[in-house]
Formats: structure tokens, C-alpha cells, sequence
């Protein structure tokens, strides 16, 4: 089960998202270590009450009419593709369920689209053209600024998921651009829609594909590369005593 989308943090109904942004692709060190750990029961349940409580406290704000805006909703997504509107009673229920958070895939936003896009990251160029004639409809309109957008959360995602050297056997600590990216993002075709407040979200990932590489000891990395300038003189140490040895059978030179 991914949980990334829920990783990414909970997004309402009009544009109030400051306490909300916070938690939104997060890169510091903590996430990143609970990242490693994104399978752990107790990791996503923590981070399954953040969301909650983000979500109650803004709830708290619209009933005190500080915000003109009707009754806050979220939308979950489920394995199976189905969707449900939840209130925030029905959203705190829910949570402290184990069998539904493994059901959960991402929550979104609940707001009135005026239009839709749609954005587009692709390593190789020639295939993009591909995917802009596949996703293209009078629903989904691509454009170039998303497209900015789009590559900006593949690079958010590759650095998310990341090979620590620090990590390694030795214990020795390397700099951070020594860290080796765990996936590389090869396409991604992402999903925005435009508020009637002019205000620009991240809707959903309409499809992606990533490679995964498998964490590797850095430490024994490096050795190899260091040891391979040295068995390279060895082999052309045991030619040039080969070439010797059949000089001196035809008695060209003469070994001491």
C-alpha cells in the first residue's frame, strides 16, 4: 500500500491552506527518516492525526465565521477506486480505524473546479508529445506552466526517497550530495484545477511511472572504485612480465 498521498497532507475547500502548506511535501530530516519507515502501523497513524487535527482545526475557524464557506468536506480515495465526502466527525471516526487507514490511498481537496489542466514530466522528450495527445480532452486542457509544476513534484519525490550514506557499515557521514536517489521519476502526468478564487491546486496524479533502485552499501561502492585503477595495473604488470619472459626465450634481452 502507498501511502505518499497521504504523505502529501490535507488541502480544503477555500484558499486557507498556510497552516496546511506546512505539511505539504515536507523535505526535512525527521520526514525523511519517517519515510523509511512509511510501512510502520504507528508512522502512518501518527501522521494520519496531523492530518485530523489540520483539518479539525480549520472546521474550529469556519464555525467561528472567520471564513466565508459552507460546511468543510475532504474526499478519500480507496485501493478499489471508489471516493467518499467526509465531514470532519466522519474523517476523525474513521482514522482511529487500522482496517480503513489500509484501505486509504490519498485525501483531496473538496473545491469547485472553474477549469482543469494537466501537466506533464517526461525524462525523454520525444515520448512527451506521446502523453499530450493521450491526455488532451476538453476536460483536461494542457499547459505549459503546469508542466513546471509537474517536474517540481517529481524532483520533491525523487528526494523524498533517498539513499543516506551515513548509513552505510564504515558510519563515516558524507555530504548531502552524496545521497543517491532511491526511485527516478520517468513520467508523470499531473492533474490541477483552478478555484473560483483564481487559485491554482494540486489536484492527483493521473499516472506515473518510477524506477526503483536498491539500496546499495556506498562504502563498498566506493572501495570497488578505488580498487580498480589498482587491479588494472596488475593486469598490465602480468602482460608486460608475459612479453619479458617470451623476449628472453627468443633471446632478444636477457631477465636478471
Amino acid at each position: 500500500v502507498c501511502f505518499f498521498p497521504l504523505l502529501s497532507g490535507l488541502v480544503v475547500r477555500r484558499s486557507i491552506d498556510t497552516e496546511i502548506g506546512s505539511i505539504l511535501f515536507r523535505n526535512d530530516s525527521k520526514h525523511r527518516k519517517d519515510l523509511f519507515n512509511c510501512h510502520d502501523e504507528s508512522v502512518v497513524g501518527t501522521q494520519m492525526d496531523q492530518i485530523v487535527q489540520t483539518f479539525s482545526t480549520f472546521c474550529a475557524k469556519v464555525n467561528d465565521n472567520q471564513y466565508q464557506t459552507d460546511i468543510p468536506l475532504c474526499i478519500a480515495w480507496f485501493l478499489d477506486g471508489t471516493k467518499e465526502e467526509l465531514s470532519e466527525r466522519q474523517l476523525t471516526e474513521l482514522s482511529s480505524h487500522k482496517r480503513w487507514r489500509t484501505q486509504l490511498i490519498g485525501l483531496q481537496a473538496y473545491v469547485h473546479p472553474i477549469r482543469c489542466g494537466f501537466g506533464v514530466y517526461n525524462k525523454d522528450k520525444h515520448q512527451k508529445q506521446r502523453y499530450l495527445n493521450a491526455y488532451r480532452s476538453n476536460e483536461f486542457q494542457h499547459n505549459v506552466a503546469f508542466d513546471v509544476v509537474t517536474q517540481t513534484i517529481s524532483m520533491w519525490s525523487e528526494k523524498a526517497y533517498c539513499i543516506d550514506p551515513s548509513r552505510c557499515a564504515d558510519g563515516r557521514i558524507r555530504p548531502k550530495k552524496d545521497m543517491l536517489p532511491d526511485i527516478t521519476v520517468v513520467n508523470l502526468v499531473a492533474v490541477f484545477i483552478v478555484d473560483s478564487a483564481n487559485k491554482l491546486w494540486f489536484s492527483h496524479i493521473k499516472e506515473g511511472y518510477v524506477q526503483y533502485r536498491d539500496k546499495i552499501n556506498v562504502s563498498e561502492f566506493h572501495k570497488k572504485e578505488e580498487d580498480a585503477p589498482i587491479a588494472e595495473a596488475h593486469r598490465v604488470g602480468e602482460k608486460l612480465k608475459r612479453l619479458l619472459r617470451l623476449a628472453f626465450q627468443r633471446k632478444v634481452c636477457r631477465i636478471l
